[in-house]
């Protein structure tokens, strides 16, 4: 078993064009969020919001190949807890995984991809992040009181996240019910990271990303794994049974 320092890959001319696009939707959602807020003062991100994403907004000039390490700059959302495995010693990091795994059916045992620069131990094949053990704990609980169960017995259960951080948790539910459609609503800002990880851990026509223009019912998204919503268009799910 050895560390993984970096876990990253370069990007595809294909990667690197669906990061742009990415880009240019976000810029237009905070274009558009902005214009609304004129009248509508709610959908501004709060003031630390605000904040935060003025330390982050080099993102979005910085070049498309350089989302190959994309978790090297998601510190606003988990600090460097990504670089933990640094300080952490690999006999603690199996401790900790392979209790959560104690009487969990193995379907439920999540790792991180090797992308995005993931930094963490190589733990029975799978790679084992600060994050995977965060995520591990709470499927673990949710596991424990049947939700998961639940969730199982539905032929496309639909899950609503407000503030998905960078699409870490929505990538750990599609490995677990693949048949899912997984919503997350945020600003535009954070929704950069998320729409970015989704995208190249799973492709882009796995990610759908909402504007104004598209119809959003259940029949239109039977296809999609992932709905990005700009937080200024969260009225159009209300058709969207949850």
């Amino acid at each position: 078993m050895k560390m993984i320092s970096i876990a990253t890959k370069e990007l595809s001319p294909t990667e690197i064009e669906a990061v742009n696009r990415i880009k240019d939707w976000v810029n237009q959602s905070i274009y558009t969020r902005d214009q609304i807020a004129e009248q509508s003062p709610a959908v501004k991100p709060k003031p630390v919001w605000q904040l935060i994403t003025q330390i982050f907004a080099y993102l979005k000039v910085l070049p498309p190949e350089q989302f190959k390490n994309l978790l090297v700059h998601t510190y606003p959302f988990n600090g460097l807890s990504h670089l933990n495995c640094l300080s952490t010693g690999l006999k603690e990091f199996q401790l900790r995984y392979n209790f959560l795994h104690t009487n969990l059916p193995p379907r439920y045992r999540i790792s991180a991809p090797e992308a995005c620069g993931e930094c963490g131990y190589m733990i029975d094949g799978r790679l084992v992040t600060e994050d995977v053990i965060r995520w591990q704990e709470l499927i673990r609980v949710l596991w424990k009181i049947g939700e998961l169960a639940r969730l199982e017995r539905l032929n496309r259960p639909v899950i609503l996240d407000i503030g998905g951080g960078y699409g870490d948790l929505a990538h750990y539910f599609h490995c677990l019910f693949p048949q899912a459609l997984y919503i997350i609503v945020d600003i535009p800002e954070t929704l950069l990271f998320s729409a970015s990880y989704l995208t190249l851990i799973h492709g882009k026509e796995k990610v759908i990303l909402l504007d104004s223009e598209k119809e959003v019912s259940p029949e239109s998204l039977k296809g999609e794994s992932f709905l990005m919503v700009p937080n200024h268009l969260m009225p159009v799910l209300i058709p969207i049974p949850f």
